[in-house]
């Protein structure tokens, strides 16, 4: 792990931004009234009608390195923590029952990154997906590592972002809620980005 993003350290930023110890469902007046949680409000709300200049310049040197229109998939009224940029390419797709597609969520909170393929499979007589988009790692090791190889360098050459640790994705914290997500399954995964694997594209 970059010793610059140790577990200390996330946990540190993640406690200026959500409440310890108080349940977002049934606490809500009281959750909603803290300093952390109003810190949080007002740089999503900073956010909500504009990109910066750092991440509109960003945004046209992927689109333009990849000759493509990024799809924003941001829902920054439902205070997702994130920019959730995303990218379909036909040239990748591998299996004609599945779609995929390569996730960038930028934090609001921090100068993390998180790069991963969502894998979506949409039933055609059903006329619904089949499963909630997930992600897929042998897709991201495989078929698209030299799509996120690329994003990665764009992204370490153009900003002072970083890319969250891999290994600390997915640890839960357990005095924090937020939202729907009670205490004991909120993740630095959902501190610094969303609440769950979405997409648009289908």
């Amino acid at each position: 792990m970059n010793k610059n993003l140790s577990a200390q350290y996330l946990l540190d930023v993640v406690n200026n931004f959500y409440p310890n110890s108080i349940s977002f469902e049934l606490e809500q007046q009281q959750y909603i009234r803290t300093s952390e949680y109003l810190r949080l409000k007002a740089i999503i709300d900073k956010n909500r009608n504009k990109l910066n200049e750092s991440d509109r310049n960003l945004k046209n040197k992927i689109e333009d390195f990849f000759n493509l229109s990024i799809e924003n998939a941001s829902v920054l009224e439902w205070y997702d923590r994130c920019l959730n940029w995303q990218m379909y390419f036909p040239e990748k797709q591998c299996d004609d029952e599945k779609t995929y597609v390569l996730c960038l969520n930028l934090s609001l909170i921090h100068d993390l990154f998180y790069i991963y393929v969502l894998e979506v499979e949409y039933d055609k007589k059903m006329n619904r997906l089949k499963h909630m988009p997930r992600r897929n790692e042998d897709i991201e090791t495989t078929v698209f590592k030299d799509k996120i190889d690329f994003l990665k360098r764009i992204i370490e050459d153009n900003t002072n972002r970083k890319q969250i640790p891999n290994e600390i994705l997915d640890v839960v914290i357990p005095n924090i809620s937020f939202q729907e997500i009670p205490f004991g399954k909120f993740t630095y995964f959902n501190a610094f980005f969303i609440n769950h694997y979405e997409t648009r594209i289908i």
